[in-house]
């Protein structure tokens, strides 16, 4: 499986600090697994070589409930964004999530054995 981190906000320097943080704790935790997706460089553009999202390879059980848990920790440290998790029909707030959801989650997530996309958004 595949999980793709994407951000639905304008990617400024700021942004790109704190996606960052959590390519820094992903790697940490995932090692190689972790590609980090920059804007292109453009010559006389200020945002061109911020980072624009991740992409992690190989995402196995273990991986996704590591996944979950930096999502989550990540998302205490920085509260102005929300962390959603779409798989299909499937979408749900890492906000709302109770232990006993994430191990549901989980298991959702394995049993389709399908990429799915983490969505990140800025809350004002």
């Amino acid at each position: 499986m595949k999980a793709d981190i994407n951000f639905d906000c304008c990617i400024n320097p700021e942004v790109s600090q704190d996606i960052a943080s959590l390519a820094d704790m992903l790697i940490d935790e995932l090692g190689s697994k972790v590609q980090v997706l920059k804007k292109d460089v453009k010559p006389g553009v200020k945002d061109g070589g911020l980072i624009a999202g991740l992409t992690i390879f190989g995402v196995t059980l273990a991986s996704v409930n590591t996944l979950i848990n930096i999502l989550n920790y990540w998302r205490s440290l920085k509260i102005h964004y929300s962390v959603t998790i779409k798989d299909g029909d499937l979408s749900i707030s890492i906000a709302s999530l109770k232990k006993d959801e994430i191990k549901g989650l989980l298991e959702k997530v394995s049993a389709t054995n399908s990429n799915f996309k983490v969505l990140i958004s800025r809350a004002f």
